[in-house]
């Protein structure tokens, strides 16, 4: 996985599960060519180019892309990237545990916030029934920062609309996760940002192998993402200082009291506005790859207005992203202006799932690759959890003309493991 250049990369949050709220998931593919991403078209972009009728396309630099190999790296990097932070810290996972480790994470951004020079912008989503579990968890792990910096501190919990009534009350804490969660995991630093799919927790840290890409100093694809977690959590719970939670006062629906039509709806309305709004720009791309100019233009304008000013809730009010965004504009426009050797060479897809919300962008994708793989072509599936939808087996037995090389972890390495 550490050669980019002629390979179509696809993070998988594992294989998705349709009850799960979302999973972030990227493609990369880096050009050959030396002058201009119009001139010899590298034709294996020309194939994957249909990646665009499901997702917004950010042009980078190949060397601003980086695989780490290994537990310890992805932790020591957390920890480096936040301690440095100056700008905005941005986590999205399905919780934050509990031990030294995490506690060390945690002691990183506050260090960052102590020793900013300006206002650091913390915004932290988590899933909500993982993030309260138990007496010391997520939220009490996270207490401390709020409380501190609470007017520069946003965390969020996202509750599903389907955990409610019955399910709600009867189904064990431990297995209410397969109803439908929160599932992101997007650690994020001023404009780098590591897409993976490992949890905060200590297994992950130290020994539980996972996938992380490191992608540095991308202002647009940092700002898309960071969005992308302020819309979430726009329809999630807000953590206060007493440790109470409450639904924001401009989304107004219960997660699992309010109408559960109605939450759907909006929340699904809110999230498309974001992906549609960065599409249309898409299009222009795939239209007119004449020269490396007009991607810097697209990706530049890909910050919309309605979108830069959005607020994010803190506790002791409101903390506007504005700043933040136009600050990384400027100095990807300085990059670009100044240094002439970095180009342009390197696509990168971002594909979201939230199977309950109707949003389906990931899957609708694989399909397509499963589907529409030449005779001859090879595809390598790999995830801890190797569990095919009905859909994707059909396509693999019944329709690809492609040859699968499948990778899964043995059933003894995973949590649950039942022995006859």
């Amino acid at each position: 996985m550490g050669n980019m250049a002629g390979a179509c990369l696809r993070l998988l949050q594992g294989l998705f599960r349709k009850e799960a709220i979302t999973r972030a998931s990227i493609g990369v593919r880096q050009y050959h060519q030396q002058s201009s991403l119009g001139e010899n078209m590298d034709p294996v972009f020309q194939e994957f180019s249909w990646i665009s009728r499901f997702a917004p396309v950010f042009a980078v630099n190949g060397d601003q892309v980086t695989i780490l190999r290994e537990p310890s790296e992805f932790y020591k990097t957390l920890k480096e990237k936040a301690r440095h932070a100056r700008n905005r810290i941005v986590l999205a996972s399905l919780y934050l545990g509990t031990g030294e480790l995490e506690q060390q994470l945690v002691d990183s951004i506050h260090e960052a916030a102590k020793n900013s020079t300006h206002s650091l912008h913390i915004q932290i989503l988590l899933e909500y029934t993982r993030g309260s579990r138990g007496k010391h968890n997520s939220r009490t792990m996270l207490l401390p920062l709020l409380r501190e910096y609470g007017s520069n501190v946003n965390i969020s919990l996202y509750h599903s609309p389907d955990l409610r009534g019955m399910l709600k009350r009867f189904v064990p804490a431990r297995l209410n996760e397969a109803i439908g969660l929160h599932h992101m995991k997007i650690y994020l630093f001023d404009d780098s940002l590591i897409i993976s799919g490992a949890n905060l927790e200590n297994q992950y840290f130290t020994n539980r192998q996972d996938r992380y890409i490191l992608l540095e100093d991308c202002p647009q694809v940092a700002n898309f993402f960071t969005q992308l977690v302020s819309t979430v959590s726009g329809f999630s719970f807000q953590l206060h200082e007493d440790d109470s939670v409450s639904m924001k006062e401009d989304f107004g629906i219960h997660p699992f009291t309010g109408d559960i039509k109605m939450f759907k709806q909006e929340a699904e309305r809110r999230v498309r506005s974001l992906l549609d709004a960065h599409q249309q720009f898409t299009k222009l791309t795939t239209t007119k790859l004449h020269n490396v100019s007009n991607i810097e233009t697209v990706n530049k304008t890909n910050i919309l207005p309605e979108l830069r000013t959005r607020k994010v809730a803190g506790n002791a009010g409101s903390v506007c992203i504005d700043d933040i965004e136009e600050r990384t504009i400027k100095k990807q426009e300085t990059i670009h202006s100044t240094d002439s050797s970095n180009k342009l060479d390197t696509l990168i897809y971002p594909l979201i799932q939230m199977g309950p919300l109707g949003i389906t962008n990931d899957e609708e994708a694989t399909m397509y690759l499963l589907e529409n793989s030449p005779c001859g072509s090879r595809i390598h599936l790999a995830s801890g959890y190797f569990n095919l939808t009905e859909s994707y087996i059909d396509i693999v037995l019944n329709k690809s003309k492609a040859f699968f090389n499948i990778l899964s972890a043995a059933p003894q390495v995973r949590k649950i493991f039942v022995t006859c």
